[in-house]
């Protein structure tokens, strides 16, 4: 559900708007396994370290040999 979050807040930051959390939660897990608290706790902070620099370039130097 990584790329579909960056998509929504990226889309957000964009267009200058705010989404709540809690849209956030019944768009990715609309099945209710995820609720507002894991998205800020655990989603979002996985999402930042996932896109961070730092983490692209461990990536493609374990996987690419880069």
């Amino acid at each position: 559900k990584i790329i579909p979050l960056s998509d929504l807040i990226l889309w957000a930051r964009a267009e200058a708007k705010s989404i709540s959390l809690n849209v956030i939660a019944d768009a990715l897990f609309s099945d209710g396994s995820r609720s507002e608290e894991d998205i800020r706790k655990t989603v979002i902070p996985f999402m930042e370290k996932v896109i961070s620099e730092q983490y692209v370039k461990e990536w493609e130097s374990t996987f690419l040999g880069k």
